[in-house]
């Protein structure tokens, strides 16, 4: 009986991470989370009101830092902008934020942002 508190416990202490906004800026609600693939590894997902299929923006590590949430508008400078990560994938030293923007990374590790770009998503490292 014990071992099964202890897993409960564990399962309600390591909540999987979520975020809800209007992350394709249609005026609908989405939500972004943590889902498992066909071969057992986990992946963030989001799920747009607007279509059928969800989008894999990333797959992910088990890690109980990770966070997801959503990040509002403004102008936010890119890790390549700081110097950090890697140049050639550079989007430029900022990005501009027009709305709900999924932000996901690992806690004081690392931190991106999913922009929607009308079709899809396109990930922009915040820092390394």
């Amino acid at each position: 009986m014990l071992p099964l508190l202890l897993m409960l416990a564990a399962a309600q202490a390591a909540p999987v991470p979520a975020a809800i906004g209007d992350f394709d800026h249609d005026g609908a609600p989405d939500k972004a989370f943590v889902g498992t693939a066909a071969d057992g590894s986990s992946q963030l997902i989001v799920e747009l009101a607007s279509r059928r299929a969800p989008y894999v923006i990333a797959p992910l590590k088990p890690s109980t830092s990770f966070y997801i949430e959503t990040l509002t508008p403004g102008r936010y400078d890119t890790a390549c902008g700081k110097g950090t990560g890697r140049a050639r994938d550079c989007p430029g030293k900022q990005v501009t934020l027009a709305g709900d923007t999924l932000a996901f990374g690992t806690r004081e590790a690392s931190r991106a942002v999913a922009v929607w770009n009308g079709t899809g998503f396109d990930t922009v490292w915040l820092s390394d």
